[in-house]
């Protein structure tokens, strides 16, 4: 099941947010997803726009830059959709970043997803990612990059449905994310 599926992801006019229903949409999310609901995110909506055009950025919980440490914390900017099922489709992806820092069992699936991608697979993604990489203008090292944002973006894009990063998944994979569908749905570990 698709991530679009359980949070009834649906573009419309009618579904434009403000700056009061964040919280709104973050309890939609703990309740639909209750892996995540002990993390207590901090999600906040800012008039700033992110020196590299980002729409959303998440900070870890022990992150130094971060004005709520000792909480994860996502920073919603202005340029963000407005449309309230993109939003929770992107504040949902971006919480997944805390899930790969603290959580053990998360961790080891993320680790089985890249694992089981045949050698054609790793080679292709490496040209794409540091193309990627070399466009983003991070400033972290490859590697450091890959680890904390990109492996990211390929579970949040595949597990979210999104065209884009579902078409290089291998059969593998597509079990590996079921199970990590199944975590977060649940809290049930296989």
């Amino acid at each position: 099941m698709e991530v679009n599926e359980v949070l009834n992801l649906n573009e419309s006019a009618e579904n434009i947010v403000d700056s009061g229903e964040i919280d709104s949409i973050v309890s939609e999310i703990y309740k639909e997803f209750p892996v995540l609901s002990n993390k207590n995110f901090k999600v906040k909506k800012v008039s700033d726009k992110h020196p590299q055009g980002h729409h959303i950025e998440f900070f870890s919980s022990d992150e130094e830059r971060s004005p709520y440490k000792g909480q994860p914390y996502i920073e919603i900017y202005e340029n963000a959709s407005a449309d309230r099922n993109v939003l929770k489709k992107m504040i949902f992806g971006d919480m997944l970043h805390q899930l790969s820092i603290d959580d053990p069992h998360w961790k080891n699936l993320k680790n089985q997803f890249f694992k089981v991608r045949s050698p054609e697979a790793k080679n292709r993604d490496l040209r794409i990612d540091m193309d990627a990489y070399k466009g983003s203008g991070d400033t972290r090292k490859f590697e450091d990059w890959w680890d904390i944002s990109r492996s990211d973006a390929y579970i949040r894009g595949a597990l979210t449905g999104d065209r884009e990063w579902m078409m290089g998944i291998e059969e593998g994979q597509g079990i590996i994310l079921n199970n990590m569908m199944d975590y977060l749905l649940s809290g049930t570990k296989k």
